[in-house]
């Protein structure tokens, strides 16, 4: 259905039985904070209580996931958009392309930074929607040969990539596979 109502409804039916650990949350995915209020009215007013639920936003849901399956996994945080933000701006002038270099050609350092932002959240973007663009990247291959614009990103990808300041989405996705190939008992960990 596309309609919210009737969602909630379906999702109170499916919460309505009780977990198999009483002390585990019920984990219920949202997209932001009026949806978790909003879904928690719901769902008080369905089951007459809504209580013991965590509403995590996909991207922590993903993360705590893979945490969960895999411990020891490396640090992300220099791949959130911001400290990735931060980090474009110091290797960006270092690209010798024409679109940036003719883009930033004149600018006081506020091009500078509009510029990385954008970048990081087009890089962060990839990491969720084309992560095998960027591990073509990484390995000094271009994913569209004859787009030209593609070079620098290319470029500045690689530079960010051989600080080794942690993985990216992209990659904690394939290692997260591949952890679950080699061993399929860690799906328990799954909500």
């Amino acid at each position: 259905s596309n309609r919210l109502d009737r969602l909630a409804d379906r999702l109170a039916a499916i919460i309505a039985g009780p977990l198999a650990n009483p002390l585990a949350p019920e984990v219920i995915v949202v997209q932001s904070r009026g949806m978790q209020r909003w879904l928690s009215l719901q769902l008080a007013g369905q089951l007459g209580i809504c209580a013991n639920c965590t509403f995590p936003f996909p991207n922590a849901f993903f993360t705590d996931t893979v945490r969960a399956c895999l411990p020891d996994l490396p640090d992300t945080a220099a791949f959130e958009r911001e400290a990735l933000a931060w980090r474009i701006m110091d290797l960006l002038p270092g690209i010798d392309k024409p679109s940036p270099k003719a883009y930033l050609q004149g600018d006081t350092g506020l091009k500078l930074y509009q510029l990385s932002c954008r970048v990081a959240d087009l890089f962060d973007q990839y990491a969720i929607y084309r992560p095998e663009m960027l591990g073509a990247w990484e390995q000094g291959k271009l994913w569209y040969e004859k787009d030209s614009e593609e070079l620098w990103q290319a470029q500045l990808w690689r530079g960010l990539i051989s600080q080794n300041r942690g993985s990216h989405r992209g990659r904690l996705l394939d290692d997260f596979h591949t952890a679950l190939k080699k061993n399929p008992a860690l799906s328990r960990h799954i909500p």
